[in-house]
This record gives structure tokens, sequence and C-alpha cells, in this order.
């Protein structure tokens, strides 16, 4: 506990991130800068005590006989470093309704999301046997196996005290008591236990009533997610907090506005798909690394969801792309063409994390990263070798690589205010991150305002543009399909016969 209080009382927190997240988050912050020392680990008496607490104050043996459950949730979602600007919070509405058959494994999220790229009712479905996704707004809906009943909804039933308390009970076998100490005078444990895929789970548990106040996947809170838990109440003799706060590197991601539980009440047209809902032929498979020649001298490579570019200049090869891999990439455009030459330049288009994997790699092969300026500090902060000079080139509204063979501008859209993309006028060819892909089988990815405005930019710079390429898949798209894709579109309200649209 003294390691777990010194590490809470360098949380970066001011007055402002308390104002702006609300009392009582803030209190329960500046709690923990007041907990005790840490005294000795109990014995097993006391850690099977306090396990047994839990499962008690959540319902006991209601809670082991739990067959199904509905939450219907509305957060205000704070983009922290993934929106637009990486120095501006923006914030967007989402309605999410999760159902779990725990018997069956049957599971389905649909969510009502407004942002600034628009608004969106999707669903992720696994249905016992495969899994789905559904576009509501569009009506239609395909096939994609890897939604498996642990990956769907996995994100929310973390945000729920309940499932906790109820894999707690399931996996108590390793479960142990890390520390524990006072908080505002009470007693507090922290426990940490794995679930059946050996996933760490850290919660603090209030000694007196049971009830699980906090959970994180490691024993830093200073960093990662920290899920925080109030205003518990009983629904059908189950304890629930209806009140989740999801905090990312002590700032706020998740607020809950509000949440509502339904108990043993799902049926079997629960998970069925809508019957006007139109099938798509199916998405694409990447699971094993892939070259393609997208045109003399360009090369798309990569697997899964992981892909980038590489254009040859000769002896060397100038490349776009910061998703992690880029090393086993760049060695299947060598072997794909029987040389060793390595990367010169990369162009890293964004600032958003989950695009920055690659850093480090590029790093280590002292590549050339050209960034904008907007960019660095996120940049610098995913660097392997924070001590030496960075090799970075910033961009200032357009760069010609490789005697022209690159054309790199700094455009603006709905994903980010300043966005590198990625033009090889030879090619017509245009390569980019989140803003024009799909990796449907036939069908055209859905409009929406990242799309929209990625067509003003290519039309402000008279780009000739004829193919797209993108960073999540192999398939191209073309100036055609970016037209129809585009053709009258307009943003969608939420249609009023979805329950998650009423207020």
């Amino acid at each position: 506990m003294e390691r777990q209080s010194q590490q809470r009382r360098d949380n970066p927190l001011n007055l402002n991130y308390f104002i702006n997240l609300g009392l009582v988050v803030a209190l329960y912050y500046m709690s923990f800068l007041l907990a005790t020392p840490a005294v000795a680990k109990p014995n097993t008496l006391e850690e099977n005590e306090v396990i047994n607490k839990v499962i008690l104050a959540y319902g006991g043996n209601k809670l082991k006989a739990l067959k199904s459950l509905t939450v219907y949730d509305r957060y205000k979602v704070f983009s922290n470093d993934q929106g637009p600007n990486p120095e501006v919070n923006s914030i967007s509405m989402l309605y999410s309704t999760l159902m779990v058959d725990f018997k069956s494994g049957k599971k389905s999220v649909k969510n009502w999301n407004e942002s600034v790229n628009g608004n969106r009712l999707s669903e992720i479905l696994f249905d016992g046997e495969t899994g789905w996704s559904i576009n509501h707004l569009r009506g239609t809906h395909v096939e994609n196996k890897n939604l498996a009943s642990n990956v769907v909804g996995a994100g929310m039933m973390r945000m729920i005290d309940t499932v906790l308390a109820r894999r707690l009970q399931n996996h108590r076998e390793t479960a142990t008591i890390v520390s524990h100490g006072t908080l505002l005078g009470k007693l507090i444990y922290t426990l940490s236990f794995e679930d059946e895929n050996e996933e760490p789970y850290f919660i603090d548990v209030d000694a007196s009533s049971g009830f699980i106040l906090t959970m994180s996947r490691s024993d830093d809170r200073a960093t990662g997610s920290v899920y925080e838990f109030r205003k518990h109440r009983e629904i059908q003799g189950l304890i629930f907090a209806s009140d989740m706060n999801l905090l990312v590197n002590g700032r706020p991601r998740f607020i809950t506005t509000s949440r509502n539980i339904e108990v043993n009440k799902l049926n079997h047209r629960s998970f069925a798909i809508p019957e006007s809902s139109v099938k798509l032929a199916g998405m694409i498979n990447s699971p094993n690394m892939h070259v393609q020649k997208l045109a003399d001298k360009v090369y798309l490579a990569g697997e899964e969801s992981r892909f980038s570019i590489f254009v040859d200049a000769g002896d060397f090869y100038v490349g776009a792309g910061g998703m992690s891999g880029i090393k086993k990439r760049l060695e299947a455009v060598n072997q794909f063409l029987g040389t060793e030459k390595p990367i010169k330049v990369q162009v890293i288009p964004d600032h958003h994390r989950g695009h920055l994997g690659a850093i480090k790699e590029l790093d280590e092969m002292a590549v050339n990263m050209v960034i904008a300026s907007q960019h660095r500090n996120i940049i610098e902060s995913m660097r392997s070798d924070k001590t030496r000079n960075a090799d970075f080139s910033v961009l200032n509204k357009k760069m010609n690589l490789a005697d022209g063979l690159v054309e790199v501008h700094d455009i603006q859209t709905a994903h980010a205010d300043n966005y590198l993309l990625f033009y090889i006028p030879s090619a017509k060819l245009i390569f980019s991150a989140d803003h024009f892909g799909t990796n449907l089988i036939e069908a055209l990815p859905s409009a929406n305002n990242t799309i929209k405005t990625f067509r003003n930019e290519i039309e402000r710079l008279n780009l000739k543009a004829e193919k797209y390429a993108h960073a999540h898949g192999p398939r191209l798209l073309t100036r055609e399909d970016l037209e129809k894709v585009l053709t009258d579109y307009q943003i969608q309200p939420c249609p009023p016969e979805h329950d998650i649209c009423v207020d």
C-alpha cells in the first residue's frame, strides 16, 4: 500500500482537472493522499473472508446464478490525444447497450455515437456460433469471425463492477491480497486475480461493505486505465454501481451520465439480426504477411490490420505509416524484391497512438521521420532512445521526397487537424490511415465527415489521385468509389424505432 499510495501522490492532477472531472472523483483521489502505510499481508483466512465479503455483497447465490444481463449506458467520451487536435480534449456522446447471455456465451454491443466524424448506429454481435458487424443506419450486416464471445463486449464488461465480482467468484483460486490500508477511516483491501485468459485485475474493496471501488489492470494506478465505481444500488438482489468513470493516465476517458440495468430478461430474439438488414459478401481476412505491387516502384505490405506503403527510390525506400511491425513488413518487401534496402524516410501521418507503434522500431533503424510539428510531443514520448537527438523532418504545408517521387501535404480533416497526406504522382495514388479504406470484400465504406473533408482537401490541392490504399488492409479503392460513397451524404439522426435512441 505504501508504494501504491506514493504512486497516487505522484499522479499529476490539478485543480482544473478536479473541477472538470467532478467533486466525487476529485475527493476520491485526494483521499488516497491520506492513505496510511501498508501493514503486513493478512493470512489466508482473512484473504478468503475479503473475497467472500465481495461475493456476498454483490448477491451471493444470486450472483452465482446470474443468467443474463442488459446494461443501458450513456457516456461522455473524452478523446484525450485521440481527437483531431492532440492539445484539445474533444468530447463525444455515446449511448451503449450491452446484452450478455452467460450460459450460451451470446453477446451484443449496440452503440449510438455522435462525434465530429458524424453519427453512427452500429452493433457487434456473437450469436453463439459466429460474429457479426451490423450497420443499422445503412441497413447492412457482415459476418466477422474475429468477433468471438470473448471479444464482443469485453471493454464494456470491464466497466461493470458486478461482472468483476462474478469473475472474482469464478477465479478466486488466483486471487491474492496485494495490500490494505485506510481510506477516509475505512479499511480498503487491494486484491489481484486473473481471469480465464490469465488477464490480470486489481480491485480496491471496501472491507465494510464489500463493494468494489476501483479496478485497474496493474498495481500502478498513475498510468493506464483505472475504472471507478460509485452509487451502488440493488436490482433483483444484485448490487450494481450506477456510476462508472474510466480514467486513462489520470485523465477522464468515459464519464457515465446514466446507467440502467435489467437482470435475466433476455429472450431468443435478443441476438437476432434485423430481418430487413442486407447481408454483405464478407470481410477480407489477412492473417499472413502479404506484399502486393500497386504500381511501378510502389508496394503495400502487411498482415491482419497493419499495413505500410513502400516506394522504391533506388538505394532505399520512402514509406508511410506508423503501426507496429514495420521491421517485419520491410523484411517482407525486401524478400519480395530480392533486395536488402533500408527505409530512409518514413512519413508519420497523424498523432493517434494506435498508429504510432512503429516509432521505436523506426528509431532503432535510424530512419528519418517526417512529422507535423503539432505531433512532435506525442511521437517523442514513444521513442526508444529519448536521449538521442531525433531524426525528424518537420513538414510545413508540403514536402517533396526522393526528387519528387513522393509528395507529402499537411491537410485538415475531421480525423486530424494536421494530417500528412502521402501522394505518389506517377501512380496517381494516395495512402492514408482511417480516411478512406475498407476491409469489406465488395461493399464500399459508409460515408462520414472524415471521408468528406478528406475529399475536400484533395480537391483543394488539385491532386489527380485515381487510387487509394490504406493502412488497415490490402484492398484498393478508386476515385469513382470515393465519389459514389459521398453521393447525397448527410448526417443522419438516430432512427426512433431503435430503443437506444429514445431519451
